[in-house]
């Protein structure tokens, strides 16, 4: 689960816009300060616009992402920027409990004011299934290259004016983007591996082997000083397979007096590739349970699958 507080706020916006699909969602917000005479702003963590002018209703969500409880000043601090915002309504978000003196305060203003709490379930105070994840991060790399040999048209290499470029490259990264199957995308070599090789499953380490024809589809073309060129190409590689599991942290969003209004997967994993993440609000919809936003952070040549029971990577 990441601790930034940026992508908190944005769970926080997900799961608004789950809440009420038919509400306008912004997030970090330069709202007006009202009687400010020279038309200074005040920045505003999420913004709820719900209606329509002149009936709309706007709602300020502050969130405070931290180890210890919401200060009393802090708290204030929101109610004032309610209302020199002029808005309708203010909801607080905190992981952790608010102290008693901030909950009176919030009941002794009615409607206006709610605070709402993050917490993380444990797998036995889970409500459904569905939240019974696994996340599988399968690093599939390539150790080792070799090209073997490859195979072009001379004359139409020396037409495109890149037959000694073609015939100088003798080496090639395993993550240049060179290659492509249908002269739109470009791929590099561990791209390639991933689409056609599939070690078996249990096996940490290996070799494996590329084939491409110029006469059999699939076709191969390099990419070279702006010309696709078709080529054939042997390639054999060494490479490694490692699958690291780990449970998925849910958290309920429960609003004061109203208990879970929704809950939310928030998950983040550094790889060796970059951050892999996953913010997934989850809400009641009568007798059912609804996924109406998903959001995904993946590094360059990763490949998402989603499987029943768990998410595999």
């Amino acid at each position: 689960m990441s601790n930034d507080g940026k992508s908190l706020e944005i769970l926080v916006q997900m799961i608004e816009r789950s809440i009420s699909p038919e509400s306008r969602v912004e997030h970090n917000v330069q709202m007006p300060i009202l009687n400010s005479p020279k038309g200074f702003t005040t920045q505003c963590d999420i913004v709820i616009r719900t209606g329509n002018p002149p009936r709309e209703t706007t709602t300020i969500v502050e969130v405070q992402d931290r180890g210890s409880q919401v200060k009393p000043n802090d708290f204030r601090g929101w109610k004032q920027k309610l209302e020199e915002v002029g808005a309708q309504h203010l909801i607080c978000v905190s992981r952790q409990e608010f102290p008693e003196s901030v909950k009176e305060q919030a009941a002794l203003s009615g409607n206006s004011i709610r605070l709402v709490t993050l917490k993380e379930l444990t797998a036995e105070s889970m409500p459904i299934d569905l939240f019974k994840l696994e996340f599988a991060y399968k690093d599939f790399a390539i150790t080792e290259l070799k090209i073997l040999d490859t195979i072009f048209s001379k004359s139409e290499a020396e037409g495109l004016g890149i037959r000694e470029k073609v015939l100088a490259r003798k080496e090639t990264n395993t993550n240049e983007k060179c290659w492509s199957l249908d002269k739109f995308e470009l791929l590099s070599l561990h791209q390639l591996a991933l689409k056609f090789y599939h070690p078996q499953k249990g096996i940490k380490e290996g070799e494996g082997k590329l084939s491409f024809s110029v006469e059999e589809e699939p076709y191969l073309y390099l990419f070279e000083s702006g010309h696709f060129l078709k080529i054939g190409m042997n390639v054999e590689f060494k490479w490694k397979n490692e699958v690291i599991r780990q449970p998925v942290a849910v958290l309920s969003y429960e609003q004061d007096k109203h208990g879970a209004l929704a809950w939310a997967v928030d998950f983040s994993y550094k790889s060796p590739q970059g951050i892999i993440g996953m913010k997934m609000p989850i809400v009641k919809d009568g007798d059912r349970y609804a996924i109406r936003e998903l959001s995904f952070i993946l590094p360059p040549e990763t490949e998402l699958a989603l499987i029943r029971g768990k998410l595999d990577w």
